[in-house]
């Protein structure tokens, strides 16, 4: 993005619209101590392309950004289609944050109602907001509409244990000052899936607004969406799924298919770059009896004053200059240009192309837990693979006497260009100390699988 200064005329413009006749009158009132009177001691500035040239160079002293990367537990290092970098960029698709002026926005707005319509199909829901900031923010907008629903003004969320670490510090971060209190509907230690026989054990005796599981959850597992509505059933709260690698959705069960009430997600798996954390973007659907308590933005079809078709904004709940404090969200209108690439990221891909992406996640982390026994677990026996059906992750737990395993094959990783995994915790009743959960998608290639097998066995000449 070009920056463009102000003219001498623009600025005069702007001072008399203020009523004032220089720039200092607009800064009277801050302290004269606090104010700068003379130019910064800075380099002179660059041309663009020697710019352009230094920032390379300070990007290149990143050395995470040339490394192949295992790390997961939400955000998944995958391919896209070349042409949506270009697609993306086209005329029609720009746009401001977000559309204000849906007459000069048609392109956009089209693409979200695509958008919405694909997202509502893969979750199984009946209707999709137009996004939301991430994924954990989607999940605090589930409970805090689950809330209104219920005529609830605070109260107890469950969470399963299998869900990211993150995900209970943002929870914990929106919901605690507004009287909610996060707990943990627990796992069980053998299996590392939550059941409703541990919910129980965990929500005795205690009024639930909503109960949240995750799927795929912390150690790759997939989790059982049935095994959630039977558990806010029980509880008599609303039931949200969160996924966090939207992909699964392809291979596996939707939320809708199982009945559950709200369904949320990471959609960075649909063409987004990882980008060291974001942005990324939140789904959000649910069903269309609950519509008018959904946050966000919802476009529809419509025709216009000639007969034509044309796209709108057809509720938007949400928007604080419309309802100010009875907006139903606080954290984000839509992500638009993220959902404008997701849409064209699916539109692009169609079904079967999302089915192959997942199979060969699926058929990657297969070969690594094979790579694992073979060559990793001869050499260190006490280390156990977990089973259980997965997508994209594998977890490997580790015994308490070998706890220092974790931090030797992250710096052999690191000395050898490669980021194995992510430590997750583990149930302390399990009997392990942790495990050590390594994400495997198409784009990891079979010499990569074999390298990261090598760090793990710590096989001469591998990271050092």
């Amino acid at each position: 993005m070009r920056y463009l200064p102000l003219t001498a005329d623009e600025k005069k413009k702007i001072l008399d619209l203020c009523g004032v006749n220089r720039f200092e009158d607009l800064i009277q009132d801050v302290p004269a101590d606090l104010q700068l009177h003379s130019l910064l001691d800075v380099e002179g500035a660059l041309s663009e392309s020697e710019l352009v040239s230094h920032l390379s160079e300070l990007a290149e002293k990143n050395p995470a950004a040339k490394m192949t990367c295992h790390l997961g537990q939400g955000i998944y290092d995958h391919l896209w289609p070349t042409v949506l970098d270009q697609i993306v960029n086209r005329g029609e698709f720009l746009t401001a944050y977000t559309p204000y002026q849906p007459e000069v926005s048609q392109g956009t707005l089209q693409l979200i109602f695509e958008y919405q319509s694909m997202i509502a199909d893969l979750l199984g829901m009946e209707v999709s907001n137009a996004s939301l900031y991430d994924g954990p923010t989607s999940v605090v907008e589930a409970v805090l509409m689950s809330a209104r629903l219920g005529g609830h003004k605070g109260g107890v969320v469950y969470v399963n244990e299998g869900a990211h670490a993150r995900l209970f510090d943002v929870l914990e971060t929106y919901l605690s000052p507004l009287g909610f209190k996060v707990k943990i509907w627990s796992a069980d230690p053998k299996l590392l899936r939550s059941t409703h026989a541990t919910a129980r054990e965990s929500a005795a005796g205690e009024p639930v607004v909503a109960t949240v599981l995750q799927s795929p959850n912390r150690w790759g597992l997939i989790e059982d969406w049935s095994e959630l509505k039977q558990v806010a059933g029980e509880l008599a709260c609303r039931s949200v799924a969160y996924l966090p690698h939207a992909l699964a959705t392809a291979y596996f069960e939707s939320p809708g298919e199982a009945g559950v009430d709200i369904a949320v997600g990471e959609g960075q798996s649909f063409g987004l770059p990882m980008g060291f954390g974001g942005p990324h973007l939140g789904l959000f659907a649910c069903r269309s009896s609950d519509v008018r308590q959904m946050p966000g933005r919802l476009v529809g079809v419509t025709e216009d004053a000639k007969g034509q078709r044309a796209f709108c904004i057809t509720l938007s709940t949400r928007e604080q200059h419309i309802r100010r404090d009875k907006a139903t969200s606080n954290i984000c209108s839509n992500q638009n240009l993220m959902a404008v690439r997701a849409g064209l990221y699916l539109t692009l891909m169609g079904p079967d192309g999302l089915k192959r992406v997942a199979e060969a996640c699926r058929i990657h982390a297969g070969l690594a837990a094979e790579a694992f026994r073979k060559r990793v677990q001869k050499r260190f026996p006490d280390l156990q693979l977990l089973e259980g059906d997965g997508l994209a992750e594998i977890a490997i737990l580790v015994p308490p006497k070998r706890a220092l395993w974790f931090d030797e094959v992250r710096a052999r990783g690191e000395a050898a260009g490669v980021l194995v995994g992510e430590r997750v915790a583990v149930p302390k009743s399990s009997g392990f100390v942790g495990a050590l959960v390594s994400a495997f998608t198409e784009r990891h290639t079979a010499q990569d699988i074999e390298r990261w097998s090598q760090i793990l066995a710590g096989e001469e000449g591998v990271g050092s």
